[in-house]
């Protein structure tokens, strides 16, 4: 099932080490405001991170400040990446 947030909520998450939980996914971002939803992508065949994911803030500036803080921000020694989900 789709989401269907409001244009500049939903952000893409990438670069992130495999070993990354939903539920770490979520705590990450939480540090700057409310998470309505927080999701690594998985391959289908073996339930496997692929190494991305979607966190979905609840308000628009929330998101814009997640991205501030975080692209580039290292995770497990790793620069992850934070933009605007673009469908």
């Amino acid at each position: 099932m789709r989401s269907m947030a409001p244009k500049g909520r939903k952000l893409y998450v990438g670069n992130l080490p495999f070993s990354t939980t939903d539920e770490e996914l979520r705590e990450i971002f939480r540090q700057l405001g409310p998470v309505a939803s927080a999701q690594i992508a998985t391959c289908r065949d073996t339930g496997r991170s692929k190494g991305f994911g979607y966190v979905e803030m609840t308000s628009e500036d929330e998101a814009q400040t997640a991205i501030s803080q975080f692209n580039g921000a290292e995770l497990a020694g790793r620069p992850i990446v934070v933009n605007e989900f673009r469908a």
